[in-house]
């Protein structure tokens, strides 16, 4: 069931949110941060429903960093920052809540030592393209589109917060929301991991999910997805570890699966960010890596799928939560 990007489909023509009329803009806060909205917001509009919308916060941050420098010393920050705030929500996500700071360290006027916003990574790649192939693939692969493809939003942020997040429906676009956090995202493969992931997410229904097992799923059946339709990509990578980190899940598995098994039906937020977090651990076993829940999930949904070989992604998505635990219990038992 692979379904790799071809070189036709990363040719292929996309809308892409660049502001190619930055130079128009005029040189003042009020109106460079409208302007930056507006822009944003026709490229959504022109877009059609079947295809995805790719908001390229990355460029137009370059666009508007190069703006700025043409500005007197004592603008640049705050018309930077004032560009950049249409994405405030965002930019907060990634660990730039700071707009001003943010700007102060784009325009080389502020140094953080321990950021670095891999701002080379990916050259001579198309994003957007990838990004096409990979809703291009999981729709073919679960057995049609969407309504509405999904709105990715792709930016520069700091590297050690979170990468990726499927953030919901917006209930006026009626698309749901992908965010990317490039900067976080360029080691190794991760990007490729991640846009495949996150757009799994927006195949799953929309309901609530208290307890452990509940959320853990929710992302393991996305990351055996991951590999399913994209077989090259290794353990480690379909889960956004490194090598180490999956090294050390595989050698405490049985510590990890039977302490998962105690906390599974907890719906206390303390025990589920324990197995769920990035940069959080569990106590009980403290050179496990963090986000084991999502780890113990991807070796159930395997277990599923093992059991149900003639079953697809809508199948294995559809599927009881309790069929699936069941399915990896059975392969867990000892002999």
């Amino acid at each position: 069931m692979g379904c790799m990007p071809t070189s036709s489909m990363i040719r292929a023509t996309l809308i892409i949110a660049t502001l190619a009329g930055l130079s128009s803009f005029l040189d003042d806060e009020e109106s460079i941060a409208t302007q930056v909205l507006k822009a944003q917001l026709e490229i959504i509009k022109a877009t059609k429903p079947a295809d995805p919308v790719i908001l390229r916060l990355d460029e137009e941050l370059a666009q508007l960093e190069a703006r700025a420098k043409k500005l007197p010393e004592a603008r640049q920050v705050a018309f930077l920052a004032a560009g950049l705030s249409p994405q405030q929500g965002l930019y907060a996500t990634f660990g730039m809540p700071d707009l001003n700071e943010f700007s102060k360290l784009l325009l080389g006027k502020a140094h953080y030592p321990k950021v670095d916003l891999h701002r080379e990574a990916f050259a001579g790649r198309d994003l957007s393209a990838e990004i096409r192939a990979a809703y291009q693939c999981c729709a073919k692969a679960h057995g049609g589109p969407l309504p509405r493809a999904p709105l990715y939003k792709v930016a520069f942020g700091y590297q050690r917060t979170t990468n990726a997040q499927m953030q919901g429906i917006d209930s006026k676009l009626q698309r749901h929301i992908v965010v990317l956090n490039r900067s976080a995202l360029a080691p190794g493969r991760l990007w490729d991991a991640a846009i495949i992931h996150e757009t799994w997410h927006c195949f799953q229904p929309v309901v609530e999910r208290n307890t452990l097992w509940e959320r853990a799923l929710h992302e393991g059946v996305v990351t055996h997805l991951t590999q399913v339709v994209n077989p090259t990509l290794d353990d480690a990578t379909v889960v956004l570890w490194s090598k180490e980190e999956w090294d050390a899940a595989m050698k405490h598995k049985d510590a990890i699966v039977k302490a998962f098994a105690v906390d599974r039906a907890s719906a206390d937020q303390s025990v589920i960010s324990n197995w769920m977090i990035l940069g959080k651990g569990l106590p009980q076993i403290p050179e496990a890596p963090s986000r084991c829940g999502y780890f113990v999930a991807l070796l159930a949904s395997r277990a599923w799928q093992a059991e149900h070989p003639d079953k697809g992604p809508a199948e294995l998505i559809a599927a009881p939560a309790e069929e699936i635990w069941q399915a990896f219990t059975k392969k867990t038992a000892p002999k």
